[in-house]
């Protein structure tokens, strides 16, 4: 059985490398490579990307200006006789494949993360109107569609219908990102993102201006580095360091040095960096928005919080003022992220589906129910 997986127009090696989540992407096709004869990836990246198990072919798209002709071609020009193809974290990336869809071929939808909600959260709202159709495109295009938050499963279920829209969250390789026994640093928060607007961490290092007693780190790159260096050296911010980015495989050693996680984004979809963290048993503090209240339940899994400097100080000095409770809320986030988001788990499903709409089933009840793996 042949797969054709092809990530949005914001999806490529080339920024999972920048972002520091290329390994993870590797490992996920890895494990598409096991399960498949040959298997198709298809990515807005310049150049052709080797480092790929030996039945896995990267088709890089390099017509310029990228985006917008990616959005309409991706799918055609680079047509493989495949028998089912995965479009993968928003649903603009179903768009590009109407040559599949005409053809016959069953498509599956993860969608990870919403581009309409994204852009009006930077104020762009005609942007956001175009992005709104061409998901809405995607929806009706795709066979089955998995989504990551029973919030983003509302929204789509409103445009896709009930029988083709499921539950399947990012996972987290719970081996890897675990407990590790290693001394703490006391009263030391991390943060592990993108420096980007998104990420509100402007705000968070406000925060930061009064509790000196607290240090943070900051992991990750980004636009906003300059920025931000900027504003720790203007307020005298000694208690803050950023690290830049990091191995994924080393990730686990500092989140494990930290005494909590904290992100305190105006939106999120599925946040990975957050769920990790969870998995290596850190409590977690994070704003009140969406994708961040999908996966922090407050006072059990972690503490909620306002977007405001003076709320996110409060949670801080709250979560650090009751130790037991902090080592409570360390525990169930990891029991639940275990619970939740096993790699293992949600990949052998995601096979599971693919195979099934390979071989023409789009009866998701059916699938969902049977537990053969064709």
């Amino acid at each position: 059985m042949k797969l054709l997986y092809l990530l949005d127009a914001f999806g490529s090696f080339s920024g999972a490398k920048t972002h520091g989540v290329l390994p993870r992407m590797l490992d996920m096709l890895e494990i598409y490579s096991q399960n498949f004869e040959r298997v198709y990836v298809v990515s807005i990246d310049k150049e052709k990307f080797g480092a790929l198990p030996k039945n896995v072919e990267h088709l890089p798209f390099r017509l310029p200006p990228k985006k917008f002709l990616y959005l309409l071609f991706a799918g055609p020009l680079n047509y493989r006789k495949v028998d089912c193809v995965e479009a993968a974290w928003t649903a603009t990336s179903a768009v590009p494949l109407w040559i599949y869809k005409i053809t016959g071929k069953k498509i599956f939808l993860h969608h990870c993360w919403d581009l309409e909600d994204s852009l009006l959260e930077s104020k762009r709202p005609v942007a956001a109107l175009l992005a709104k159709i061409l998901q809405i495109v995607g929806f009706r295009m795709a066979d089955l569609i998995g989504v990551t938050t029973n919030r983003l499963r509302e929204k789509v279920t409103r445009y896709a219908g009930e029988g083709k829209v499921f539950l399947l969250p990012n996972y987290v390789d719970t081996q890897r990102f675990r407990r590790i026994k290693t001394r703490k640093i006391r009263n030391l928060l991390v943060f592990v993102g993108r420096l980007h607007p998104d990420k509100n961490l402007h705000m968070l290092l406000e925060a930061m201006r009064g509790l000196p007693q607290f240090k943070l780190w900051i992991i990750g790159t980004g636009p906003l580095k300059g920025e931000l260096m900027a504003m720790k050296e203007k307020y005298g911010l000694k208690n803050v360091q950023f690290l830049g980015s990091v191995l994924h495989d080393e990730l686990p050693k500092y989140l494990n040095k930290a005494e909590a996680f904290i992100m305190v984004s105006h939106r999120e979809g599925h946040p990975l960096a957050l769920i990790e963290a969870m998995a290596c048993g850190l409590p977690c503090i994070g704003t009140n928005v969406p994708g961040i209240n999908d996966v922090i339940i407050d006072q059990e899994t972690g503490l909620l919080c306002e977007k405001r400097p003076e709320a996110i100080r409060e949670c801080i000095l709250k979560m650090f003022g009751n130790r037991k409770k902090m080592r409570e809320l360390g525990d169930n986030a990891l029991k639940f992220a275990m619970e939740n988001y096993s790699k293992n788990k949600l990949m052998e499903k995601k096979m599971r589906i693919l195979k099934m709409l390979g071989m023409g089933e789009v009866n998701l009840a059916k699938i969902l129910r049977t537990n053969h793996k064709p």
